[in-house]
């Protein structure tokens, strides 16, 4: 008798379940805000980290948004940059052998993400670290 009492709980709880899941599944109803969310407006990015992976020709570079309100994370491996035409292969090679004096290499990359239309065209300002 209290088998068959746990066994009918048992089934209670399992149909109460699906009945849960399939009203919620049902349910399209949504709320339509009266004043819409708006996002911060962001003016500039900056370079947060860039991974330069020799081994397997892979450069990652993460950008944020300098008002925080936005991440990015760009990878440069065999598949050339859409409009650059830059590889990791490419990067390191030219990482490994340029003359950062004049543009440095946070710059170089800025304008780099922006030619390839990862960010969008600015112009990059400020002293090189």
């Amino acid at each position: 008798m209290l088998r068959c009492r746990f066994l009918k709980y048992v089934a209670t709880v399992i149909v109460g379940g699906l009945a849960a899941v399939a009203i919620h599944a049902f349910a399209a109803e949504t709320l339509t805000l009266t004043a819409p969310i708006t996002k911060a407006s962001q003016t500039a990015w900056k370079v947060d980290w860039v991974k330069f992976d020799v081994t397997n020709k892979v450069v990652t570079i993460s950008i944020v948004a300098t008002d925080g309100s936005d991440a990015k994370q760009i990878v440069y491996g065999a598949t050339p940059g859409p409009v650059s035409g830059q590889t990791g292969t490419s990067i390191l090679s030219t990482v490994n052998t340029c003359n950062c004096t004049v543009n440095s290499m946070v710059k170089r990359t800025l304008n780099l993400l922006a030619q390839d239309n990862f960010i969008t065209a600015g112009t990059v300002s400020g002293t090189p670290d």
